[in-house]
């Protein structure tokens, strides 16, 4: 069983009220339904034996499995034939088809691991450039990776503040290099403030089922959210 933390649970009752309170605590204690999403670059027909009957009705290539696999034994998952992703993350896909109908550039500000940033690109317009951010180092070689695997020519992976003029990394055409200097280049900038700490905000909103996070939640975390998100 989760213990939470007291700031977590006196906030978030304050917040909801006690019913809309228990109902959240009682879903935190289940166990989350396995899902993934396909890449139609590489993967036109691919039958997925696990998959459940009820499939994310927001997104065009989500699957529900019947339970967590061991993915990493698996050679289509490190070929980017799909990516293990929560369902409740592709609904990005339905905000870009309604408000994206012609090629842009975009940015993910906050993108490791990589999964919004692949998701956004498999569904922007033909000719679109996706440039996905990520301040912390270590985190942007995993999000390099990912968008490496995923495979889409029209991705770039960074690793700088927000605060600074983006450098790409790995180098790119000189005609991205120009854009990529001005924030009023993007005509599309998603941030996921959550990605980017284990917490949301100073209740210590713990969407991580890792009970050590839980434990040392309120030592440190919280003072770094704020420069990290920008």
């Amino acid at each position: 069983k989760m213990n939470l933390p007291a700031s977590f649970t006196e906030y978030t009752r304050a917040l909801l009220g006690v019913e809309e309170y228990e109902k959240l605590v009682s879903a935190l204690q289940q166990e989350p339904p396995v899902s993934i999403r396909l890449n139609r670059l590489k993967v036109h027909r691919l039958k997925v034996e696990n998959a459940l009957s009820v499939q994310p009705p927001w997104s065009s290539e989500g699957i529900y499995l019947d339970e967590r696999l061991t993915f990493t034994f698996d050679p289509l998952f490190h070929a980017g034939c799909y990516y293990v992703q929560e369902a409740s993350s592709m609904f990005v896909e339905q905000v870009l088809r309604q408000h994206v109908t012609k090629p842009v550039v975009m940015l993910d500000l906050c993108a490791a691991p990589g999964g919004k940033s692949t998701h956004a690109r498999s569904v922007l317009p033909e000719g679109s450039l996706l440039v996905a951010n990520e301040v912390i180092r270590n985190r942007s070689q995993i999000l390099a990776e990912n968008l490496t695997k995923w495979g889409h020519p029209e991705m770039r992976a960074e690793c700088h503040s927000p605060d600074i003029p983006l450098k790409p990394v790995p180098p790119v055409p000189y005609m991205y290099r120009r854009i990529l200097k001005r924030a009023a280049a993007f005509f599309l900038i998603h941030q996921n403030a959550s990605a980017v700490c284990s917490h949301l905000d100073a209740a210590h909103i713990p969407f991580s089922r890792d009970q050590k996070l839980h434990d040392d939640s309120g030592k440190k975390d919280p003072a770094l959210c704020p420069d990290r998100e920008g």
